[in-house]
């Protein structure tokens, strides 16, 4: 399409795939790389599936952000439609803890531990604060929603914030780039800003975070 090719590919699939990947063709729209679309769908590279989608439960999305001004902060939110129940984040950690060694234990502070329910999707919120063995203190915040497994409108949401860890780099921790209150007023304007999708939302109108972000560089020990 307009000079652009496209592939879809499977390792292995049903003669009824065949009918809907014709479906899912025919809503591919070009796009420039830096474009917003005027109708929703779903981005990829170059081009957009416009709304309305063949009915899928499946869908997968991984969204990755950095700051060129902050490189020691990191911030995922992951998608998965359909996910099998399982443990929930707090269980996990839980399980996960009682094979901690204590002194790993006497390195990790608890800031926010518990039920958090954002945009009215119910999740478990955890927020830690670690002091590295160089000394340095990074920060890892979590918070996590089961979806629904029959409902791609509901999946299973899990949103990361990383600060003192380089992600491109396996070198040792640093300090966080940002003080702790402007990393908690950063991940509550993020975190807040989940909601569940709406088939006829425009993209465009977009409601803004509750809460304003204020960046403050994080000052040197004495």
């Amino acid at each position: 399409m307009k000079g652009i090719s496209f592939s879809l590919a499977a390792r292995s699939t049903e003669d009824a795939s065949v009918e809907e990947a014709e479906l899912l063709l025919a809503r591919l729209r070009i796009r420039r790389e830096d474009e917003i679309p005027a109708e929703a769908g779903f981005c990829v590279p170059g081009a957009v599936f416009a709304d309305p989608l063949p009915a899928h439960k499946n869908e997968h999305v991984v969204m990755h952000l950095e700051f060129a001004d902050y490189p020691d902060l990191s911030v995922q939110l992951m998608t998965l439609a359909g996910a099998r129940p399982g443990p929930g984040l707090l269980a996990r950690v839980a399980r996960a803890g009682a094979g901690t060694g204590v002194e790993d234990l006497l390195r990790m502070t608890t800031l926010r531990k518990g039920k958090r329910s954002i945009g009215g999707i119910d999740g478990e919120e955890l927020l830690l604060r670690a002091r590295a063995f160089n000394r340095t203190t990074t920060y890892g915040f979590n918070w996590e929603a089961p979806g629904a497994v029959d409902d791609p409108a509901l999946p299973l949401l899990s949103m990361e914030l990383k600060a003192g860890i380089r992600e491109r780099s396996v070198g040792k921790p640093v300090n966080s780039s940002l003080h702790e209150d402007a990393l908690l007023n950063l991940w509550d304007s993020i975190a807040s800003s989940i909601r569940p999708r709406k088939a006829t939302a425009n993209p465009l109108q977009v409601q803004r975070a509750e809460h304003p972000v204020h960046l403050a560089q994080q000052q040197p020990a004495h």
